[in-house]
């Protein structure tokens, strides 16, 4: 949460591109710190300083939808209920997906690997990130 207090601030001091991608390089980060390096719990108490950078990317990603919505000529309401429905449906499939891959974790003797998944993710959407950066010349 207090990354994402600090997500507008950071957003005016370096530009929205870069403060998204340092978000969603923090969930990498902690993601793959979590799967491989994490052992002890002095080292679990580490993770939370990790993890608040995360919420960087808040303010910027919600720029960015706003311009896209705006330019694109869609009503605020309607966007917002869109947005609601998608997120709804997203936490839905997710948590099937994810509970899924952890149970394979477990099974296999190896729940730390289940950080590997969401890495996975965090990598997929700063490539994906940095591809529409890219694309669209927004900074």
């Amino acid at each position: 949460i207090p990354g994402m207090f600090a997500s507008g601030h950071a957003q005016k001091k370096l530009g929205t591109a870069p403060t998204l991608m340092l978000g969603s390089v923090a969930a990498l980060a902690q993601h793959l710190l979590c799967g491989w390096w994490v052992k002890e719990s002095w080292q679990q108490c580490l993770m939370p300083l990790v993890a608040m950078l995360r919420g960087l990317g808040v303010a910027p990603l919600g720029a960015m939808l706003q311009r896209a919505v705006e330019d694109a000529g869609i009503a605020q309401a309607e966007f917002s209920g869109l947005r609601s429905a998608l997120q709804s449906f997203a936490a839905l499939v997710a948590t099937i997906l994810w509970s899924r891959w952890f149970s394979h974790c477990v099974h296999i003797g190896k729940p730390r690997r289940f950080h590997l998944g969401p890495a996975a993710v965090a990598g997929a959407e700063l490539a994906l990130g940095c591809l529409a950066l890219g694309l669209g010349g927004a900074a």
